[in-house]
């Protein structure tokens, strides 16, 4: 089942990049993840990442610590 992670920069102190995502999805493959679709929602503001093959909390933990520090609120949107 594909899972989503969304990204949010915190506003006046983090700027969401395309290497965010990059090493977020790095982080995500080596994990065993696959199927991997990032989605601008506001460039530089917030965006989605697609996934399938790990559990979701496994999915934060990697992604907090692949950008760890750099302001960004990462969550697990809730399925459909």
């Amino acid at each position: 089942m594909a899972r989503t992670l969304t990204f949010q920069a915190t506003q006046g102190i983090a700027r969401l990049t395309p290497v965010h995502l990059e090493l977020v999805s790095a982080a995500l493959t080596r994990a065993g993840a696959s199927g991997l679709k990032p989605r601008w929602i506001t460039k530089n503001v917030q965006a989605e990442l697609r996934y399938e093959g790990i559990d979701g909390d496994k999915a934060i933990e990697l992604a907090n610590g692949a950008v760890k520090g750099s302001g960004l609120v990462i969550e697990n949107k809730p399925e459909a």
